[in-house]
């Protein structure tokens, strides 16, 4: 008993949630014993299984995965995650470095800066 009030106090757990805990962690525990059984029979080998174990939720997420976009619907909310994501800031870069060209370009073609200055320079 003092050893689960130590636990309740030091964690701040219930008795019925470390129960949970304990249940979650064995069935855990025994699902990981049935495919490290199931993975490694000797008797899959024969048939030409080995090694392989199917898993219907892998499988449902790989189907899921692949016909992701025979199910796709755009929808405004997606049209504006796509636009936000690629077309806003390749746009965003141009604007960006283009003025940013044309204004050195400017300093340079009018004199305002020397040419000891600049950055490339041909001697």
């Amino acid at each position: 008993m003092a050893t689960q009030d130590r636990v309740a106090k030091t964690w701040g757990i219930t008795e019925k949630d470390r129960d949970l805990i304990e249940r979650r962690a064995a069935t855990r525990m025994r699902l990981r014993k049935e495919y490290q059984r199931q993975l490694y029979s000797p008797y899959n080998h024969g048939i030409g299984e080995g090694g392989y174990v199917f898993d219907p939720m892998i499988q449902r997420f790989l189907s899921m995965k692949a016909t992701l976009y025979d199910h796709f619907k755009p929808t405004p909310r997606t049209a504006f995650i796509g636009l936000a994501t690629v077309i806003v800031p390749i746009f965003g870069s141009v604007y960006f470095y283009r003025n940013r060209r044309l204004a050195k370009a400017k300093e340079l073609s009018e004199g305002r800066v020397a040419y000891a200055d600049r950055l490339w320079k041909l001697i």
